[in-house]
């Protein structure tokens, strides 16, 4: 029984025809015709002769799919003088020696001979020895006759030029060149050179090279040299060389080793290597091929038995082919259906029907899918999922699309042209990168998320769900990397939501930068976020993307963090970037420290022991200052807020050549243990200001962290120390969590 199914899912006729849908929903079908079947059109409120159509339900509709049995084709060839004639009618041969009949039509043959032949029986495919034929797929049955008196002469020598109008036989010692056979004409056992024009019957000949035979009947066994064309074959056997132009095998005769030119046509019996035009590819109809033969440049049309073991190269699937269990290679062009199939490496298919279990290790391209399975590869273009089965562990192409049924394993789309997903269910574990997740998308809670996902809707993203990791990195590389660790350095210029024209671009038409003509861009090799306000160049490094449902706003922090809402429902966090990462590493260096850590929470640590590190917060802005007053490097300058410690400062070139100076500040070495304990919490360049247990604290910590010796405890604790840095204030300690110490110089309250 033929197919008819949805999507989305719900009509699977067969045996649910009738299915309810919200108002407005768009649904398409697709019907799959039997093997003996085809598909023939739409009616009612569907229309056309594709097999795939779409409907807009606004009321309640009806569509009819229609099909119609296949014809197949039952070919009598003569062996001797008689008659053949068929029940139902069609055959009768004589003048009309091929029929078609509809599919499962058993047909009777009649024979009767002349008065010097009788009948001996019928020989062919497997289905014609008894006369009575049942066509499932095209039959080609031969009918005998012997002669039941002597002829009356002995068969003579051919001629060798003119026009041969009689029966002749070259007993395999004869060669002829140029010559034409007649309508009467019957020459056997010669070889052939030159330009054969034949009208009537040529047997068991040797084409000989650079020769060519056209037209009339050719039968027994014919070894081709040269180039045959537009006959018809009713032997046992051609092999070699070269076919031109339309070819019926008539009586189930093997044709194998040719190649075909432009546009060749085989129609009937059996054939086996056969090497076509990839340009302009031969079309095999009506005909079975042969275990462990090899295409290649044909077109796989209708009624073609293709065994297990065949190869399939730059070939072209017919509207009415069926294509199974094969390995394909080359240039696939599909109009018909392939299943159970292997793409080759370095193969493509395009098009068509593919169902079944598919091994895809090259690349296919706009097709529907309706089987079970399809594995690995490179998909491109358009994909239509229609009977839930499974695409996974594939390659997409750039801006590919894939609809319906379900993903898995590792789907990888284009980072720059991401794929679209759209109507299907994405299956436990799998991961995702280079993709646009779209409408009616079902995700898993284990889903894996990676670069260049995007959503068509803000609504698909679950809250608190970090989304940065999602945007395609910068291209370019630090010669510092090796020994700067920072938080990965992305393209904000991209988005996780599609359409867009990019998370900056969202940021900078925020109001509080747009009415003040104020425009951020992003630095192309450091990848922080910078504005220029005269010879002030404030510096943030986007740290955190997340979804919400906030009105658009920018948000200063004390500690120069500051949280951008966009109008597309992103909060994007950013945290006060060093802005020359690879001098200031080269200037650690020279003090011996060579690597230093950035931190998502904008601090960095200088590691100088196992012991010991130092907590170190950049200043958001950078001041230009005059090319003679300093030079390049790092500087200790006295602490305007506490006496007897030092902060740092950097003096770099910028890449506009402009002499540079950055602040760094001492900084909280846990800041989330403090948060999570104290309250009232202020942080404003290196001042911190906390209330504990009812009593407020306000300092300078130190850079230094060390290793606590005393016993680690799962809160935050401050206790008191005698005054360190002799300004005659006694100081405190900060206990962190995590079993490290750092000292916080107290600072009188403010006025």
């Amino acid at each position: 029984m033929s197919q008819l199914s949805s999507e989305p899912t719900g009509v699977d006729c067969g045996a649910d025809c009738t299915e309810d849908y919200l108002s407005g929903t768009t649904v398409t079908l697709t019907a799959t015709p039997e093997a003996d079947s085809t598909f023939t059109g739409w009616s009612d409120a569907c229309s056309g002769t594709e097999i795939s159509t779409t409907v807009t339900l606004d009321a309640a509709k009806d569509c009819t799919a229609n099909f119609a049995l296949k014809h197949y084709t039952l070919t009598v060839t003569k062996m001797g003088d008689g008659t053949i004639t068929s029940q139902p009618a069609g055959i009768n041969c004589g003048e009309t020696c091929t029929a078609n009949y509809p599919s499962g039509t058993t047909i009777t043959l009649m024979a009767t001979p002349t008065i010097y032949t009788q009948f001996i029986g019928f020989t062919g495919d497997a289905d014609c020895t008894d006369g009575q034929v049942t066509l499932n797929t095209a039959v080609n049955c031969v009918a005998n006759f012997d002669l039941v008196i002597a002829l009356p002469f002995e068969i003579p020598a051919c001629p060798t030029s003119g026009t041969i109008n009689d029966i002749c036989n070259g007993q395999r010692q004869q060669t002829l060149t140029n010559v034409s056979v007649g309508e009467d004409g019957r020459v056997s056992n010669v070889d052939l050179e030159g330009t054969i024009t034949n009208k009537g019957w040529i047997s068991n000949a040797t084409i000989k090279p650079n020769a060519s035979l056209s037209g009339g009947i050719v039968t027994g066994y014919i070894t081709n040299q040269g180039t045959l064309s537009d006959f018809e074959f009713r032997g046992e056997e051609v092999s070699g060389g070269i076919l031109s132009g339309a070819i019926t095998n008539s009586n189930g005769g093997t044709i194998k080793n040719v190649h075909l030119t432009a546009n060749a046509q085989i129609s009937g019996g059996k054939v086996c290597d056969i090497f076509g035009d990839i340009e302009a590819p031969a079309l095999l109809e009506n005909l079975k091929v042969q275990a462990g033969s090899e295409l290649s440049g044909v077109i796989i049309g209708d009624n073609v038995q293709l065994p297990d073991d065949v190869k399939l190269t730059d070939i072209t699937i017919g509207k009415d082919g069926r294509v199974s269990n094969v390995e394909l290679e080359g240039t696939i062009t599909n109009n018909g259906v392939v299943s159970n199939a292997t793409i080759k490496p370095n193969a493509s298919l395009s098009g068509g029907i593919v169902t079944g279990d598919i091994t895809n290790q090259g690349t296919m391209s706009d097709f529907k899918f309706s089987g079970e399975q399809l594995d690995g590869g490179t998909l491109s273009g358009t994909i239509t999922n229609s009977n839930g089965g499974t695409i996974k562990n594939v390659q997409l192409k750039t801006n590919a699309h894939i609809s319906g049924g379900k993903i898995g394993g590792k789907i990888i789309g284009d980072i720059e042209a991401p794929a679209l997903l759209e109507n299907l269910k994405v299956q436990a574990g799998c991961e995702l990168s280079g993709v646009i997740i779209g409408d009616n998308v079902q995700l898993p809670n284990d889903v894996k998320l990676g670069k260049s996902v995007r959503v068509t809707k803000n609504t698909l993203i679950p809250n608190d769900f970090e989304l940065i990791h999602f945007l395609p990195a910068l291209s370019s590389q630090l010669s510092c990397a090796d020994n700067v660790t920072r938080p990965e350095r992305v393209d904000l210029a991209k988005d996780v939501l599609h359409p867009s024209e990019g998370i900056l671009n969202a940021i900078n038409n925020l109001p509080e930068l747009k009415d003040n003509g104020w425009q951020l861009t992003q630095d192309a090799l450091y990848g922080y976020l910078q504005l220029n306000i005269d010879t002030v160049r404030l510096a943030v490094q986007a740290v955190s993307i997340k979804r919400t449902t906030e009105p658009a706003s920018v948000q200063v922090q004390d500690n120069q963090s500051i949280r951008f809402i966009t109008d597309t429902g992103l909060e994007v966090l950013t945290q006060p970037a060093v802005q020359a990462p690879c001098e200031l590493q080269a200037g650690l260096e020279g003090f011996g420290f060579p690597k230093f850590v950035v931190q998502t929470n904008g601090n960095f640590k200088i590691p100088a022991s196992q012991q010991r590190w130092y907590s170190v917060r950049p200043d958001w802005a950078s001041v230009e200052v005059a090319a003679d007053t300093a030079d390049t490097g790092l500087y200790a300058i006295a602490d305007p807020i506490v006496n007897g410690i030092n902060q740092i400062k950097q003096v770099f070139t910028d890449s506009n050549g402009k002499l540079r100076e950055q602040n760094f500040y001492q900084a909280i070495a846990v800041p989330e243990a403090l948060y999570d304990l104290a309250q009232e919490v202020i942080e404003s360049n290196r001042l911190v200001s906390f209330k504990l247990n009812g009593q407020r604290y306000r300092g300078v910590v130190d850079y230094l962290v060390t290793k606590s010796t005393q016993a680690i405890t799962d809160k935050l604790q401050v206790k008191q120390q005698p005054d360190i840095n002799g300004d005659g204030i006694e100081d405190f300690v900060l206990l962190y969590p995590s079993g490290e110490r750092q000292i916080l110089f107290a600072v009188p309250a403010a006025d």
